[in-house]
């Protein structure tokens, strides 16, 4: 089971900071905390699609976007926490092992416009395999804009965030706990109690 005091971090050539965990019973078995990317079909591409309907009026330029992302670490950035583990722990063989999420998370989608406007949309994510969460969100002409940038690659006026919220189980160490109980407090408590009444 994950132990929460051998908690560490480390950041990959390509910029992103993972955190991994030790496990309580096993030495050279460790949890790498995964990260949210965008899924990716049997032919590995992107499970996205943006939609902008052609019409006039109020609604015009709006859409929706339909994209689903999973819970994972790319293989580059696996092979160098392994090797960074193996520099921390000389003489381990480490093996990492996929955290084991409880049911009940949420995943979030945030998207801030440009005149601050803000919108939050959650869903369950699945409870087996890279958690995949599919989200489906209706955009208004501003927002379209937006996930058109980002999504395009060119610059943005205003920001999108992934966020997703699970629990996972692990054990403490144990503690030493000393109580004391003075009884000349309850007693002289109990008399003036007594007295008063």
């Amino acid at each position: 089971m994950l132990d929460l005091t051998t908690k560490r971090s480390y950041t990959t050539t390509d910029g992103r900071t993972w955190d991994f965990y030790g496990d309580d019973t096993d030495a050279s078995l460790f949890y790498v905390v995964p990260l949210p990317v965008l899924a990716r079909d049997g032919d590995g591409r992107p499970v996205f699609r943006l939609v902008e309907y052609s019409t006039t009026g109020p609604q015009a330029a709006a859409g929706y976007c339909y994209l689903a992302t999973d819970l994972t670490v790319p293989p580059d950035d696996m092979a160098q926490i392994v090797a960074y583990i193996r520099q921390l722990y000389p003489g381990i063989t480490p093996v990492t092992n996929t955290l084991e999420f409880r049911s009940g998370g949420v995943a979030t989608i945030r998207y801030v416009l440009d005149d601050g406007f803000a919108r939050e949309l959650n869903t369950t994510p699945s409870g087996f395999g890279s958690n995949r969460a599919t989200f489906v969100i209706p955009l208004s002409p501003k927002a379209l804009a937006l996930f058109k940038a980002v999504f395009g690659g060119t610059t943005a006026n205003g920001a999108i965030s992934i966020v997703y919220q699970v629990s996972v189980d692990s054990r403490l160490p144990a503690v030493e706990v000393t109580v004391k109980f003075d009884s000349a407090t309850a007693y002289e408590y109990q008399v003036r109690k007594t007295i008063q009444t």
